[in-house]
């Protein structure tokens, strides 16, 4: 499903060639400017079924569609964050989530290491 802005994820990956310079550019302006424009964070609000019968309101939930050109901009800046982050050392050691290779049980392991070491 598209956003409100009924460009469809098939369209822009049918031009990414063409377009990942423009959009780069625009995700640097944003961050240059610490603006994401309004328009980005419009939603289009669907009802998705859940169980019972269709035609109870309980028995939905809303999802939010959000522009495709939206989520692709934050994962461009994501990308540049993280990797700011990366070369530069600013992840705390003992940050496991939203990062590559790191997970909650790695988490669980540091907890349990340092559980059995003050026990000693």
């Amino acid at each position: 499903s598209t956003g409100h802005d009924d460009i469809s994820s098939s369209l822009i990956k049918s031009l990414r060639t063409e377009l990942i310079n423009p959009l780069t550019l625009i995700a640097n302006q944003m961050i240059n400017t610490s603006i994401f424009p309004d328009s980005l964070k419009i939603a289009k609000i669907k009802p998705l079924h859940k169980k019972g019968p269709i035609d109870k309101c309980a028995n939905y939930r809303p999802i939010s569609l959000l522009p495709s050109i939206s989520k692709i901009l934050e994962k461009i800046i994501l990308k540049q964050i993280d990797s700011h982050f990366t070369v530069n050392n600013l992840y705390f050691n003992s940050q496991y989530g939203f990062r590559k290779k790191h997970s909650t049980e790695h988490a669980i392991i540091e907890l349990t290491d340092r559980l059995i070491t003050s026990l000693d």
